[in-house]
């Protein structure tokens, strides 16, 4: 799997749960192909979701999450 360029990601961890985050400004790409291919335990980093670190106007930062088959989630709780 090439994407044509190198991105740098962190995998952390928090009551069973465990992400990927990017620090996503200024990049363009199709996130959710990224969360599916990242996510995937045998053939990617393995995690339960993709965390973007975006802009914001009012804060440091603005999250979005992707769940592991690319779905954009509305909120994270541990099931």
């Amino acid at each position: 799997m090439y994407w044509g360029y190198y991105m740098m990601f962190s995998k952390m961890e928090a009551t069973g749960n465990d992400f990927i985050v990017i620090d996503a400004h200024g990049l363009k790409v199709n996130w959710p192909d990224v969360a599916r291919k990242m996510c995937d335990r045998y053939f990617g980093v393995g995690a339960d979701g993709l965390l973007l670190l975006l802009p914001s106007e009012i804060a440091d930062y603005r999250m979005q999450i992707f769940n592991s088959d690319g779905s954009e989630a509305e909120i994270c709780s541990k099931d």
